[in-house]
């Protein structure tokens, strides 16, 4: 049973890296071209975007995005 345990423990570390990656990716590109939500909404509708990656991204971004908002509404 201890190898299944490790091997959950793998893929729970790996999960966190993933969600910390795409954080900081989320981050690197909002700022990068100055997004907004608007924007984002816009890029959605584009025909090259659609792969389950392109989606993961793009909820990464949009949660990053209201992240800021709210931060900006609370000061």
């Amino acid at each position: 049973m201890s190898k299944l345990v490790d091997a959950a423990m793998a893929i729970e570390d790996w999960s966190c890296l993933k969600g910390e990656y795409l954080t900081d990716l989320a981050d690197e590109i909002i700022d990068e071209f100055n997004l907004s939500l608007d924007d984002l909404t816009a890029i959605q509708e584009f025909s090259c975007i659609g792969t389950d990656s392109d989606k993961e991204v793009m909820e990464f971004i949009e949660l990053e995005l209201l992240e800021r908002l709210d931060n900006e509404n609370q000061t």
